[in-house]
């Protein structure tokens, strides 16, 4: 997710489009686009304030708290009930008296934060990770509170788990446990939000959540990573494989002043103070924006045109972006579906 300039927004988008997740406007969707296009679809004045984008289905928040979702809804993540295909960005009404101030996406779920601290998700729920505990619906249709949690500060979502952290700095996750994503030290699934012991001590900043695999940075700069291990996801020493279940150090990240932790399918991406980019995991498709087409289990630096500092980043199932301090924006890896905008 990523907050945009408080004026009147465009919005240029590009990627996979044949479920309607990237708004074009179009009556009837193309597969992909190749090229960066304006969305026609952002109203006149209209001002995002946030973005947000899964696999099939996005939100986006407007200034004034509105949240506004479009593509797959065949499990309720555009939290308007009664419509499979959501084609073009619709507010959602239940929630058009709540000012909505963090949304995250995951796969097949959306979860969003209010001005007063309050936990909203909807959507697939099949592992818990819409976070109304046992014997809820699988398919969460509404928008709904979770409850019984502390103040939440913001939340990232997972392809089926999420993370919450609260105003005092904790973490704490729901959903699938399959691949360790969760840190609570087990495999199992959780269908309530629950405190990672693992982080007590150390007060988080950040939260970030890939497909299978989380991370979170702390206010002393440190960062921590968990879940499944492939291709170096969690850049750990090569004996680290398969499930990680608790919060792990990252320590070739130590001392390097991160501020800003992005998790995408398989790999990792960290901004530097300064505004450097490093990545590390899953390179196979360039994901790693080195150059080259490797894995990597140890961070290491991306290619940023010289004398760029990144400012904001962001990454995908096999790409990364990052916004720069002159205003444009660069991408890298996989272009299969044109979501580097590159057209090749």
């Amino acid at each position: 997710m990523s907050d945009l300039e408080e004026e009147p927004s465009a919005l240029t988008v590009f990627g996979a489009a044949e479920s309607g997740q990237i708004p074009t406007g179009a009556a009837e969707q193309q597969a992909a686009l190749s090229h960066p296009l304006r969305s026609p679809c952002v109203a006149p004045g209209m001002r995002i304030a946030a973005l947000s984008l899964g696999s099939g289905h996005g939100v986006w928040l407007t200034a004034d708290g509105q949240l506004f979702s479009f593509g797959i809804n065949d499990s309720g993540q555009c939290g308007i009930p009664s419509a499979p295909l959501v084609n073009t960005p619709t507010r959602i009404e239940s929630l058009e008296t709540i000012s909505i101030l963090h949304v995250a996406v995951g796969g097949s779920h959306t979860a969003a934060v209010s001005s007063d601290g309050q936990l909203i998700t909807f959507g697939a729920s099949d592992f818990g990770q819409c976070g109304h505990g046992d014997g809820g619906a699988l398919d969460v249709r509404r928008p709904r509170v979770v409850r019984e949690l502390p103040v939440v500060a913001n939340v990232a979502c997972g392809e089926s788990h999420t993370l919450v952290l609260d105003l005092s700095a904790q973490v704490h996750a729901c959903g699938q446990g399959r691949y360790g994503a969760l840190g609570l030290d087990a495999l199992d699934n959780r269908s309530v939000p629950t405190v990672l012991r693992g982080l007590a001590t150390a007060p988080i900043r950040q939260v970030s959540a890939g497909e299978r695999h989380s991370v979170a940075l702390t206010f002393a700069g440190d960062v921590f990573s968990w879940g499944w291990a492939g291709a170096g996801a969690l850049g750990l020493p090569r004996g680290e494989q398969g499930a990680v279940a608790v919060p792990r150090p990252v320590a070739a990240l130590r001392g390097r002043a991160i501020v800003e932790l992005e998790a995408g399918g398989a790999h990792t991406i960290a901004r530097l103070e300064g505004g450097g980019v490093v990545a590390f995991g899953r390179g196979t498709s360039g994901e790693l924006g080195s150059g080259r087409t490797a894995d990597s289990h140890t961070p290491i630096d991306v290619a940023l045109p010289a004398g760029a500092h990144a400012v904001r980043l962001s990454a995908g199932h096999s790409h990364s972006l990052a916004l720069l301090d002159n205003g444009t924006v660069v991408a890298w890896g996989a272009n299969l579906c044109g979501q580097i905008g590159r057209g090749d």
